[in-house]
């Protein structure tokens, strides 16, 4: 039995219990605060780093990468298993993301409900696809049943990325803005899929089989 399934046989005992009814009355703030705090960052310490790289880089050529990343028909999950595994399941994609990218120059945060994102730099922006690939390959290795999604039996992504150059943009909005236009799209098409939206192209989508 895997990790995921021991925890997820445990949760199904607390049900119908006084523990169940103290996660709910007590504990549950605590619990996402606890997850909150493991986890690399939040939506406060996203937009503080977002800043630092647009005015370290400002003069360079360097490009600023920017991923949102919503977990497919989170809602379903949770209707269907519940809020304390819908919980679990956010914890674990956060650990493996920020474990993914321990120590990196990828920046990662929950920035709130089931969504994650990304910021890191690049020299080439054509290397940004590789760091989005590697985040359905981590969170595919995972395997976390769920079997009301549309898309697989196990938990996928929608990932929306903005790529912009750090010496035309000075606007953290816009080019947050630019990854939720794309993050849209990507949930609009046939999700588990990346699309990217950069200030040269137009948005183009990758699917992920």
């Amino acid at each position: 039995m895997s990790g995921y399934e021991e925890k997820a046989a445990y949760i199904g005992k607390l049900r119908n219990t006084v523990d169940l009814w103290r996660y709910y009355t007590i504990g549950r703030y605590n619990y996402i605060k606890c997850m909150e705090s493991e986890f690399v960052g939040n939506l406060k310490s996203l937009w503080k780093r977002f800043q630092r790289y647009l005015t370290h880089y400002r003069e360079k050529d360097n490009y600023l990468c920017l991923a949102i990343i919503d977990i497919d028909y989170f809602k379903n999950y949770n209707d269907h298993y519940g809020h304390l595994r819908g919980d679990e399941c956010l914890s674990l994609i956060g650990k493996a993301l920020a474990a993914h990218w321990d120590n990196s120059s990828v920046f990662a945060a929950r920035i709130g409900g089931e969504e994650f994102a990304l910021l890191w730099l690049e020299e080439d922006k054509h290397n940004a696809e590789y760091v989005v690939e590697q985040v359905h390959i981590r969170l595919r290795s995972l395997s976390i049943p769920h079997e009301k999604s549309c898309v697989l039996p196990y938990v996928t992504v929608s990932i929306g990325v903005s790529i912009a150059k750090c010496s035309v943009f000075d606007d953290t909005q816009v080019i947050y803005n630019f990854a939720d236009t794309a993050l849209y799209k990507a949930k609009a098409k046939v999700r588990n899929c990346t699309v990217f939206f950069n200030e040269d192209e137009e948005a183009s989508t990758f699917p992920i089989k």
